[in-house]
């Protein structure tokens, strides 16, 4: 798990820098006189970024892959919309796959995830704090119980 939260992290920070030359692109494309090598250098950072980032993501699935039983596990997960293999790597690599993890509560409170909003005017944080502890309790349950995902059954 030490190397699988090593390159999510790594992932992070180079879609981070990624993003930021973007920005930098779009600032100086549509800034007065923009300097033509400028936006070249910063593009092929761009392109740089792109090819670590799959190289990554790459070597995330590919130890991901090394142990059976925790691939078979992940595609049971990968078959929620919306979830991708990264998404499943990052939570699987801050929580240690979930080791000291004995509740879905616990997750929550770990997550920092269990807040509720009680102020007028913010309904939609309530709203997305309210998403996200439901994804990562998804995840979670799928993982520990090795149960099918049923798109279809509500609780």
């Amino acid at each position: 798990m030490k190397e699988l939260k090593l390159l999510t992290r790594e992932h992070l920070a180079l879609k981070e820098l990624r993003t930021d030359a973007k920005n930098r692109i779009h600032a100086k494309a549509h800034s007065f006189k923009p300097g033509k090598d400028t936006i070249k250098r910063l593009n092929q950072q761009v392109r740089l970024y792109d090819r670590q980032l799959k190289e990554i993501e790459s070597n995330i699935q590919n130890l991901l892959k090394s142990c059976p039983e925790t691939w078979a596990k992940i595609e049971n997960i990968l078959t929620v919309n919306s979830i991708g293999l990264m998404t499943i790597a990052k939570v699987l690599a801050e929580t240690n796959a979930f080791a000291l993890i004995r509740n879905g509560k616990q997750l929550t409170s770990y997550a920092g995830l269990d807040v509720v909003l009680k102020e007028s005017g913010k309904p939609k944080k309530a709203g997305v704090v309210a998403i996200a502890r439901k994804l990562l309790l998804l995840i979670y349950y799928l993982w520990t119980n090795e149960t099918q995902y049923d798109p279809a059954y509500s609780a």
